[in-house]
């Protein structure tokens, strides 16, 4: 959807497109301060608050308070190139929107905004019909947690760990409650049939997305949901494809060109290659001529072949 020119709250007057981000920031919380007798609109990109993510904006509807259990609308702020937005920039904003889904138990769907002031990216609604609808249109509901029949109150998201998230919350008649309930599980040993899933699906995000994850070590980044199926999380240090980029990730796990441009103090230029090498760890066994074949199968992007020669380790 476009922005035209129209009354204030419609974004007609937008900074240049010059300008910093911060500056759109700004101006965009100030224009949406229009909506106040419906939502409010947070500056939430300085702190984190969805766990760790620190999102540029939330709504939260006028009568709650800011929390991420009562985040209605989650959205970033974000240059365009050329025409479109990167990517990179759609997967982060869509990743906001997982982890706010991921802290509200029982809700269904939510809305995610990418923006840039002159040009408004929705899912599902457009932006000037969203913002006044009552919250159960926009998929919120009050947050609760149902055990043995018995439902708890969620009143405050108290914090958040790898597999679990920790809520204050009301139960019966007996007061404030900690409540502690999983996200997925920890995966102490990939299975055979896990090595295909994982390797085919960085494939599709490198091949379809242009994206690099950049720090996938399986000890941190796997986790194995109630179906079964593992997920790939923490993509905070993505980047695109062949985008030159400073160091992030774990030495341990990395190939001999993001080793020696480090040692050299060149700019790093990662490749697909990473996550692959990172999801095997082939350092740690450099001296086998088994890891040396499969390294290599991770370095000339043989995605296939990669699946191949991990399956014959189990």
């Amino acid at each position: 959807m476009r922005i035209r020119q129209g009354k204030p709250g419609r974004f007609a007057y937008p900074p240049p497109s010059d300008k910093g981000e911060e500056n759109f920031q700004e101006y965009f919380i100030q224009e949406c301060s229009a909506l106040k007798e419906q939502s409010i609109i947070y500056d939430t990109s300085k702190t984190p608050f969805l766990g760790t993510r620190k999102p540029d904006f939330v709504f939260i509807h006028r009568d709650h308070y800011l929390d991420p259990l009562n985040v209605a609308i989650v959205g970033e702020i974000r240059k365009r190139t050329g025409k479109q937005f990167k990517k990179v920039d759609i997967g982060h904003c869509i990743s906001f929107a997982e982890k706010a889904l991921q802290l509200q138990p029982r809700r269904a769907f939510i809305y995610a905004i990418l923006t840039d002031c002159y040009v408004i990216v929705i899912y599902k609604k457009y932006f000037l019909t969203l913002l006044p609808q009552s919250l159960n249109s926009l998929g919120w509901i009050e947050p609760s947690l149902i055990y043995d029949d018995e439902i708890v109150e969620l009143k405050q998201l108290i914090g958040v760990g790898r597999t679990s998230v920790v809520f204050k919350g009301k139960y019966r008649d007996v007061g404030t409650s900690i409540v502690i309930t999983p996200v997925c599980n920890k995966i102490r040993n990939l299975e055979k049939g896990d090595i295909k899933a994982i390797v085919k699906t960085l494939e599709m995000i490198h091949k379809e997305f242009k994206i690099i994850h950049r720090d996938l070590r399986p000890k941190y980044n796997l986790l194995r949901d109630d179906s079964g199926k593992i997920v790939i999380f923490d993509w905070g240090f993505s980047i695109e494809s062949e985008e030159e980029a400073s160091f992030a990730g774990a030495l341990e796990c990395l190939g001999n060109n993001i080793l020696e441009a480090l040692a050299n103090n060149q700019t790093i230029t990662y490749t697909p290659s990473v996550d692959l090498v990172c999801l095997v760890f082939w350092s740690n066994n450099a001296n086998s001529p088994m890891w040396t074949n499969i390294y290599e199968k991770a370095m000339q992007l043989d995605y296939d072949g990669l699946v191949s020669a991990l399956e014959e380790v189990f």
